[in-house]
């Protein structure tokens, strides 16, 4: 119960901040090794290392016609070209045109178990079951006065990006999070 209220006091805390500097902890942020799609060839994958919030190009990687990374060794060794040790951390970042985000309003009270409430809700307030979607709501207001939670849900379709990480894995670098970049 003290860890329940610990959690719920330190979002409390974070929602006061101005958004600028809650993103500045979020995993935006994070060192990571990124796999990004390339915009108008989805073939080609660009390597993105970012470390203390810069992101430096490190090598592109080509997709065979069966969706094979085409040389894994050239994957792993772009990973490395921008410093000494590959980040723990591994995000795919999808296109933007993979990116659903709709406004969602819900009872006050939702707010203490938000992710449980939109689970339960997917399939009423998108065309998609929890299982078939990644995703991740934002709070972005309350309405105190009518008891309201206004919410941005935003979501990318498992079916999306499914082969694209089944590559990754395929050559050890298994992506831990998505990343979809705002339309």
């Amino acid at each position: 119960m003290l860890r329940d209220f610990l959690i719920w006091w330190s979002e409390q805390m974070l929602a006061l901040l101005p958004a600028r500097l809650a993103r500045m902890g979020s995993a935006a942020m994070a060192d990571a090794l990124i796999v990004a799609q390339r915009a108008g060839d989805p073939a080609q994958l660009d390597i993105v290392v970012r470390r203390g919030g810069r992101e430096t190009p490190a090598g592109a990687v080509r997709l065979d016609e069966t969706g094979a990374v085409q040389d894994a060794g050239a994957a792993r060794d772009a990973a490395t070209r921008a410093g000494r040790r590959r980040p723990a951390l591994v995000v795919l970042r999808t296109h933007a045109q993979h990116l659903l985000e709709r406004r969602v309003e819900l009872p006050l009270a939702a707010e203490r178990d938000l992710g449980r409430v939109l689970r339960y809700e997917m399939d009423r307030l998108t065309p998609f079951d929890a299982d078939e979607v990644f995703w991740h709501a934002e709070v972005e207001r309350r309405d105190r006065a009518r008891g309201r939670l206004h919410v941005r849900l935003s979501l990318v379709a498992v079916a999306a990006v499914a082969p694209l990480i089944a590559a990754l894995r395929g050559i050890g670098m298994a992506p831990a999070e998505l990343e979809a970049p705002a339309a």
